[in-house]
């Protein structure tokens, strides 16, 4: 018989006889291969698949929570460090810094008298005190005047004539935490968390699948 194949056994169905053969070199090398290598690859490519799933379900849900663009998330939230033959290790990880309430919600920003309404994720709401205003640098934003809690707004005293005069308090943005804190938020990160092992057994079995079918193409 040519090359390396063996009979294994002999098969008697009825008055019809068989005999089997294989290559039994080849089928331990298959199988030493795979034991080795094929598990590993499997593994590296689940995680892998199930943490890039993870991260478009991670963008939705944060889109979701803060009336956000999915898009607009998007760029923030990627997957890193990516799972190696060598490493098992992979993490879902967001990156920003805070995002402004003005350019990043969805929907109209209008100004009343009371303040700015806007949606941020729990429908249209009042904020007190808010002001839309464009700063000397184009910037677009949602503005409130910082004070000391509790404290009254004294007016400053001119040093010159030592009378009264009106000063502008200082002001800052209303935004977003960090793409970060979203992610790393106690609630959320469960729930990403959860995602992930959801995902992960469903992607191992069917990279394993894709390993024994190329295991088998050995010898077709």
């Amino acid at each position: 018989m040519a090359g390396g194949l063996r009979k294994v056994a002999d098969i008697e169905l009825g008055a019809a006889s068989m005999s089997v053969w294989t290559d039994i070199k080849a089928l331990k090398k298959q199988i030493r291969s795979f034991r080795n290598v094929g598990v590993a690859r499997a593994n590296m490519r689940a995680l892998n698949r199930a943490a890039a799933k993870t991260k478009t379900l991670t963008g939705r849900l944060l889109a979701k929570e803060f009336n956000i663009k999915v898009g607009d998330l998007s760029k923030f939230i990627s997957v890193s460090p990516r799972a190696t033959l060598l490493s098992n290790n992979t993490a879902v990880q967001g990156r920003s810094a805070q995002l402004g309430i003005f350019r990043y919600a969805k929907g109209a920003k209008r100004q009343t008298a009371l303040g700015v309404k806007v949606n941020t994720g729990k429908g249209s709401i009042l904020r007190p005190h808010t002001f839309l205003a464009r700063m000397p640098s184009g910037h677009h934003g949602i503005f409130v005047r910082t004070h000391k809690k509790g404290l009254k707004r004294v007016p400053d005293i001119s040093r010159s004539t030592g009378k009264p005069i009106s000063v502008q308090l200082p002001i800052r943005e209303l935004t977003y935490p960090s793409v970060a804190h979203m992610v790393t938020n106690v609630n959320r990160g469960a729930a990403i968390f959860r995602l992930f092992v959801d995902e992960y057994p469903k992607q191992l079995h069917a990279q394993l699948d894709f390993e024994v079918k190329k295991s088998k193409s050995f010898f077709n």
